[in-house]
């Protein structure tokens, strides 16, 4: 009776570790990439991203059934010609990748092709070769990279969110370059949308994305942002 209870015992936990590694090795294949970083770090930074400094839930309600049937590579390349996400197109590979990890893993499981007007997109314009990962540290350096590309706070505050050099010089929304506030200023309108007794509509911005940012992050495009003046 020991020996059976014992073989037993074995038996079910090969079949939880097989269970765990076909997991994992789905998993993977959906993913479709390799790289030093785990699966789950991709997929961590890509949800920060998504909900926070990336403001995704802006303007995309759910993640689109069409995403399921796609790669990593597939979303990547879409990001890097797709002129509606212009700062994405020189955001780092690493945060690419992270983003399309994230989507492709929570997407719904009723995937269907592109529709054919959007196909073409996939495969045009593609920026070739690596974008570095820049260094996360709360400076105006990596607060322009956070702002610019991830946040892409140029579709609306710039007359050509296609030029980041010269953005957030006013388009829809106002001219950033004209603001005389201070970095905290910054912090505290991307805690609360409000700042010299006017609050902002979250209609109208993502401060409230923002807000569900590291601190480190939000110091840091507070800083770029008052580097504009």
């Amino acid at each position: 009776m020991i020996h059976k209870l014992t073989l037993l015992l074995l038996v079910s936990s090969i079949c939880v570790a097989c269970s765990s590694l076909l997991k994992e090795e789905q998993t993977q294949e959906i993913l479709d990439f390799r790289s030093r970083e785990t699966i789950s770090s991709y997929y961590n930074r890509g949800k920060y991203i998504v909900s926070s400094v990336g403001a995704c839930g802006q303007c995309h309600n759910n993640i689109s059934p069409k995403i399921a049937s796609k790669s990593v590579d597939n979303i990547v390349d879409y990001f890097r010609s797709n002129d509606s996400h212009a700062g994405l197109k020189w955001a780092s590979d690493f945060d690419l990748r992270s983003i399309a990890s994230f989507l492709l893993i929570e997407s719904p499981k009723q995937a269907r092709d592109l529709d054919e007007e959007d196909s073409g997109s996939f495969f045009t314009n593609k920026i070739r070769g690596y974008v570095n990962h820049p260094r996360q540290t709360a400076t105006a350096t990596y607060g322009r990279y956070l702002t610019l590309n991830l946040s892409n706070c140029a579709s609306c505050h710039s007359s050509d969110p296609n030029y980041l050099d010269n953005s957030l010089n006013g388009g829809q929304a106002r001219n950033l370059r004209e603001l005389d506030w201070k970095s905290d200023e910054f912090l505290a309108f991307f805690n609360s949308g409000s700042s010299r007794g006017r609050l902002v509509s979250k209609k109208d911005c993502s401060w409230d994305f923002i807000n569900k940012a590291e601190i480190s992050d939000k110091q840091a495009m507070a800083y770029f942002l008052e580097s504009l003046k």
